[in-house]
């Protein structure tokens, strides 16, 4: 059991204003966690969490709350936030995207170092007519520092209901000391799901159906419908890095979706 003194919340509310730009209108972080707000010139609200000091630590317990209105636009990135080190941590994420909203959700890859057992969830509700595009990744570790595959326990929920219906329940639970995952994985550094649902990013989803296998053995893909309205793209790759970059450059052109690109952000 996370022990409760080290519970941390911090929530997000974003709203569309009457000239068509997106506006937070909530945003709350308790210490360890730290809100950044970076200016943009497009019409979405961009908000990077991260977390005080290299990740967390033994007894952290966070739970993040994100909330996009009707018709409103959201970027949300973190850095560090599911850094896991010794000991075990939580982090639970509630995210609710209205009609006609956009959410973009795209943190880190989760990272486990030595010791670490984490339990890590993300729920989703999107109600109809609203959309989503999701990057949902996992690293080995710190294999720079003999940490691949080494942690204690990886628990991983991933849950997407749209109109109160279910879309995508995905479960992980990963357990080095019982299945030994760095001869099981072979050379994978890191793999990753990404979900776009709804019409604000039907391209997307069309160029992930679309897209032909890449080539070379760095990284491998496969696209595959979801619904009427979505579509998964699954990622995974020998080295974390390019991973990373490939699921940013699956995200499609936010500059368009958005109004700006904050993959272009720098802190």
């Amino acid at each position: 059991m996370v022990p409760s003194l080290s519970r941390a919340v911090a929530r997000v509310s974003v709203e569309r204003s009457r000239s068509g730009v997106s506006v937070a209108r909530e945003v709350y972080a308790e210490t360890p966690i730290r809100l950044l707000r970076p200016r943009n010139g497009g019409h979405a609200v961009w908000i990077f969490s991260t977390i005080l000091g290299p990740g967390m630590m033994g007894g952290d317990a966070l739970d993040f709350e994100v909330t996009v209105g009707a018709g409103a636009s959201c970027y949300a990135g973190a850095i560090g936030v599911a850094r896991a080190f010794a000991g075990a941590s939580r982090v639970r994420q509630r995210l609710r995207v209205e009609e006609g909203g956009l959410l973009v959700w795209a943190p880190d890859p989760v990272a486990c170092g030595r010791g670490a057992d984490l339990e890590a969830e993300v729920a989703v509700e999107v109600a109809p007519g609203g959309s989503l595009l999701l990057v949902d990744a996992v690293t080995s570790g710190r294999p720079a520092l003999g940490e691949r595959w080494c942690f204690e326990r990886l628990r991983s929920t991933l849950g997407v209901k749209v109109g109160g219906r279910e879309l995508l329940r995905e479960q992980l639970d990963l357990r080095p000391g019982v299945v030994p995952l760095a001869a099981h994985l072979g050379d994978t550094e890191a793999f990753a799901l990404l979900l776009a649902v709804g019409p604000r990013v039907e391209k997307v989803r069309a160029s992930w159906l679309e897209a032909r296998p890449a080539p070379g053995p760095e990284l491998v893909q496969h696209g595959a419908p979801l619904g009427q309205e979505g579509a998964v793209l699954r990622l995974a790759s020998d080295r974390a890095s390019t991973l990373q970059r490939a699921a940013m450059i699956s995200l499609g052109n936010l500059g368009e979706t958005l109004g700006d690109d904050p993959r272009a952000c720098r802190f």
